[in-house]
């Protein structure tokens, strides 16, 4: 599969949501409007949209979260948003448990972490 490296990482992001999903009850077109709004840099409503979500399933809502800090960040270049994004991601971490057998928020967690050290050392463009 020869895909930009963006799109491998959206279909990433959804292959990992669609897991969690399976063992959550939540409502699939919701989360993939989120996801379009967000690779679309919609931002206006996706933090409402987002909270929203996180009343039914909160684990989606808050890899959704990290994704949309990310794409804001990115997108925006403001030390604010770098800010909002490392603070979340931070949440995030602190949510890793080591005695989960699948462990989905340390899988996330490590896969925005390597994004956001590759970006910081100019590795990676922003996209």
């Amino acid at each position: 599969m020869n895909l930009v490296p963006w799109v491998r990482v959206k279909y990433l992001l959804s292959l990992i949501i669609l897991l969690i999903s399976s063992e959550i009850h939540c409502q699939p077109a919701e989360i993939d409007m989120i996801v379009k709004k967000i690779y679309n840099q919609e931002f206006g409503d996706i933090q409402i949209k987002i909270d929203s979500l996180r009343k039914n399933s909160n684990n989606i809502a808050q890899y959704l979260e990290v994704d949309y800090l990310w794409w804001k960040m990115i997108s925006e270049g403001n030390p604010t948003s770098e800010a909002e994004f490392l603070s979340e991601l931070d949440v995030l971490k602190s949510q890793n448990s080591e005695d989960d057998s699948v462990n989905y928020s340390k899988l996330f967690w490590l896969i925005y972490q390597i994004r956001y050290e590759n970006f910081k050392n100019h590795e990676i463009s922003k996209y």
